[in-house]
């Protein structure tokens, strides 16, 4: 369970950082992004529009961690 919730504390800090460059995050704010996510980063509310872009953030911010632990090595 302490991963899992790592994970979204992970997720929370990659949006801090992309807030800097993306105006919508600066509009949604990070609480009430991180509101539409359960531990485990599955968007669990939300309409068709704020998931569209909870999916965007969340496949960015994946492939961002993949990137880091390809690079880790």
């Amino acid at each position: 369970m302490t991963t899992e919730r790592s994970l979204k504390i992970k997720f929370k800090q990659w949006l801090e950082e992309e807030q800097k460059t993306d105006e919508m995050i600066e509009i949604a704010t990070i609480p009430q992004i991180l509101k539409r996510f359960d531990y485990r980063l599955a968007i669990v509310k939300g309409n068709r529009l704020e998931k569209r872009y909870l999916s965007e953030w969340r496949k960015l911010f994946r492939i961002e961690k993949e990137i880091d632990k390809i690079y880790s090595r």
